[in-house]
């Protein structure tokens, strides 16, 4: 228990300071009664003081925690009647974490996935090629954290965090690189950004599950750009199975244009054939386990 000090008691009202002063001109016999009155006045003022304390003369003792902290992916409250612990002896934060944080954005990526960005994030912002427009909520919105291992082929990496904290990362590949148009044949192009991107998940979440995404531009009818999104991603899965990828661990999905990243026009209605390549892209979609 900690004894209240003179800082922790109430400034003496101007009228006590008065009454000091006036003992100054009593008499000698109202001197000697002076000292009495005073204690009297003490312990008046302990009990006020007793009183501002809740009543029990005694302030408490329990320390009160400073307000939970959020990070990108964990929220941490000390218990109640505890210090909060010091950064140094905070446990580190697993990027796969599973606490919820505040998200401060984030998108629907079509096909039941959804992400968020949290506040604070130390990922990178996103970014889109000069002449194109993404579409809000895209994939092209979300953080960029340039891997190093795609930083020598045809590949981009955007990365989020599902609803319960773990890490997303979804490695992006131009169809135009991968196919020629209308096909589902992977090209000799395809294998330097594959085997960047077989080589980083082995590295990074070797037993992590791979969903494959295949996307189409909109040209065309909605039914061919499915089946030929579905059979590109299915061309995909086929070669990551065959160079390291456990087949078990692989999932596809096409979407055909339903999920589009980019415009496809200009605000004059002009085609904006940078749009549609965003747009014809394969996916590799990696939740951190």
């Amino acid at each position: 228990m900690s004894t209240p000090t003179i800082a922790d008691m109430p400034p003496v009202p101007d009228r006590q300071a008065g009454r000091v002063s006036s003992r100054s001109r009593q008499s000698r016999a109202q001197r000697r009664v002076a000292p009495l009155v005073g204690g009297v006045v003490t312990a008046l003022a302990l009990a006020a003081v007793a009183a501002g304390c809740g009543g029990s003369g005694v302030r408490s003792s329990a320390t009160v925690a400073p307000a939970a902290t959020v990070s990108p992916a964990t929220a941490t409250t000390s218990p109640p009647d505890t210090a909060a612990p010091s950064s140094s002896e905070a446990p580190p934060t697993s990027p796969t974490t599973t606490a919820t944080a505040a998200a401060c954005g984030g998108a629907d990526l079509g096909g039941g996935l959804k992400v968020v960005v949290p506040c604070g994030s130390d990922l990178a912002t996103g970014s889109v090629e000069t002449g194109a427009t993404a579409v809000p909520g895209s994939v092209l919105t979300l953080p960029d954290p340039s891997l190093p291992e795609l930083e020598t082929v045809d590949a981009t990496s955007r990365q989020a965090r599902t609803a319960t904290g773990k890490l997303v990362t979804i490695y992006v590949f131009g169809s135009d690189t991968m196919f020629d148009t209308g096909s589902a044949q992977l090209r000799s192009t395809a294998t330097p950004p594959l085997s960047a991107a077989i080589a980083s998940i082995q590295q990074r979440w070797p037993a992590a599950s791979v969903l494959v995404r295949g996307h189409t531009d909109s040209v065309g009818t909605a039914a061919a750009n499915q089946a030929l999104s579905q059979a590109r991603a299915s061309a995909v899965a086929a070669y990551l199975g065959a160079h390291g990828i456990a087949p078990s661990n692989i999932h596809t999905v096409g979407l055909g244009s339903t999920v589009p990243a980019a415009l496809e026009t200009n605000p004059d209605g002009s085609v904006n054939d940078l749009g549609r390549q965003l747009n014809r892209r394969v996916e590799l979609v990696v939740i951190a386990p």
